[in-house]
């Protein structure tokens, strides 16, 4: 301002706003000292406020200033973050500051300012809609979020929100607090980490839902920091059908609701034998099966990620949705691929399993092919990387191999746990086949995953999987419920070294044709541009709830 620049309003500005360590206060945000502060504040306040005001009115606003920092000092005695001699300390720095500021304000300019302030302003302005394109202000709806939750969902939503901020758009994440609510802007994203919201002016709302009351008052949080964001700052919401996560914005929000399509509770259900226990059957399962009905039949627009799971959704729920929805398939990264990647040349084959240990992902079924395997081919091991769970058939597999097996077959089958991502990677790098045999998947991310590296797929013919995996061309369809079958596909792979190779370089080029990131983001960004222009004027989902 003193090189002659000017303040403007900028009405659709979002202040990131952040405290950074600093002398002036301590851990717990109390100020040390208010001298440089106050002087600041006078300073600029005498020196450029009087353009706009008369000196009389400035003063006026300095002893505002004034006043405020002795209430917020006195709060501070009273409260026992100051004492009393330092409170009296620092309402005589304020007093001290603020008579320097006025002095200073009166004097010319010093010349190395006005040097500092010319080469500042010869910088170039970099706006946050750099690129001119009309840009969308998005916020996105997930529990979880790297780097705490690593799952799908979650992996899903940090790939889209980054990937739709490097090119230009707004995005807010709406994710769930650890502790205390939170804002962060993290690599061009704002991360809002909120609680659940239970009572309160939602109260009636949440009520109405019948839907377990954790995952009503999460939907209710989620639609109260959609209110502090400010409606009028966004022009659409997007939240997974997992877990009904969009259900209380889709009732009341005045701008688009788009529900991101993933695997169900009722498609995941049969795969799911946890979950068929009576009491949480009824109170939880069954009640947000029930929410996916209705949010089918009354949710305006959805984004899915094969044509299988539309199809899917429509046998179980007898819903069509397919006017209302637009298809794109998930993509990742184009990887650098690691130092140590494996190279034809080895004659042990490695086969690779990831996922979670459990029924839907036929961590069952793999274990058991796995063995058999094992029992008539020498030169082939098994790695089965993903997180425990308590799934009782997993466990019973488990069993199976410690029980049934000889010692030899089972040091080649290697049981590892959850890894993080640089080991998941050389995982994939270094495998020969890669085995997804899923009960279900709305898509099937780890077979993308798998393929980026130019291996052969054999997965379970079911869902989105049987959509990515091309039969005979980027790997092989087995029925996931027959261990045996398995077994034979992971044989034949086995067994002939010019397929792995053929299926494993078409699997490398139907990846970069169709399922890396940048693709993915290309698309949900013309998907969110069709969703927005949505009439939302005629909602009448909450009274159909309330009746």
């Amino acid at each position: 301002m003193d090189q002659g620049g000017q303040i403007v309003y900028a009405p659709d500005a979002l202040i990131y706003h952040r405290y950074a360590p600093s002398h002036l206060r301590n851990p717990n945000k109390v100020p040390t000292t208010l001298h440089i502060p106050s002087r600041s504040k006078a300073y600029f306040m005498y020196r450029h406020g009087v353009t706009a005001l008369d000196e009389i009115a400035v003063t006026v606003e300095i002893v505002k200033y004034r006043d405020g920092l002795r209430r917020d000092n006195r709060w501070l005695r009273e409260h026992n973050y100051l004492s009393p001699a330092a409170e009296a300390l620092l309402n005589q720095e304020v007093e001290l500051g603020i008579e320097e500021g006025r002095e200073l304000s009166r004097r010319p300019a010093p010349t190395n300012l006005l040097e500092r302030a010319a080469d500042v302003a010869k910088r170039p302005f970099k706006g946050f809609n750099a690129r001119g394109a009309q840009k969308l202000r998005i916020a996105l709806v997930s529990q979880g979020y790297p780097p705490n939750d690593t799952a799908g969902i979650a992996r899903w939503t940090e790939h889209v929100a980054s990937g739709l901020a490097a090119r230009g758009h707004r995005v807010h994440v709406i994710t769930r607090a650890e502790a205390e609510p939170t804002v962060d802007f993290r690599d061009g994203v704002w991360v809002h980490k909120v609680r659940a919201v239970e009572g309160g002016e939602l109260g009636e709302v949440t009520a109405a839902i019948d839907i377990p009351g954790d995952l009503a008052h999460w939907s209710a949080g989620v639609y109260v920091e959609l209110q502090e964001i400010g409606f009028t700052n966004l022009d659409l919401v997007s939240a997974p059908i997992w877990d009904v996560e969009g259900l209380v914005p889709l009732l009341l929000s005045p701008i688009p609701v788009v529900t991101s399509l993933h695997t169900t509770y009722k498609l995941a259900y049969p795969h799911k034998p946890d979950w068929h226990r009576p009491l949480y059957d009824f109170n939880h399962v069954q009640r947000v099966i029930k929410a996916e009905q209705f949010l089918f039949e009354k949710a305006p627009y959805f984004l899915g990620n094969t044509e299988a799971v539309v199809k899917e959704i429509h046998d179980a729920y007898g819903v069509d949705i397919a006017p209302r929805t637009i298809i794109v398939p998930h993509g990742v990264s184009v990887p650098q691929m690691p130092k140590t990647m494996k190279t034809e040349a080895g004659d042990e084959i490695t086969v690779l399993f990831v996922g979670r240990q459990e029924t839907r992902k036929g961590f069952d079924t793999a274990l058991d092919a796995a063995l058999r395997v094992c029992a008539q081919v020498p030169d082939v091991s098994f790695r089965f990387i993903g997180a425990t769970t308590e799934d009782q058939n997993s466990k019973r597999a488990v069993h199976r191999l410690q029980e049934g097996a000889s010692a030899v077959l089972a040091q080649r089958i290697h049981i590892e746990g959850y890894r993080p991502d640089d080991q998941l990677a050389e995982a994939y790098a270094n495998c020969d086949i890669f085995l997804a045999p899923s009960r279900f998947e709305s898509f099937g991310l780890v077979a993308i995953e798998a393929m980026r590296y130019g291996k052969p797929v054999i997965a379970g013919n079911v869902g989105g999987l049987a959509e990515v995996v091309e039969p005979l061309k980027t790997g092989l369809l087995v029925d996931p419920n027959d261990p045996e079958e398995i077994a034979q596909a992971v044989l034949k792979l086995v067994h002939d070294r010019n397929l792995r190779r053929q299926l494993g370089n078409a699997a490398r080029q139907s990846f970069l044709a169709k399922y890396t990131l940048e693709q993915m983001v290309e698309g949900i960004e013309a998907a969110y541009a069709s969703f927005q222009e949505v009439d939302t004027s005629s909602n009448t989902a909450l009274e159909e709830v309330r009746s």
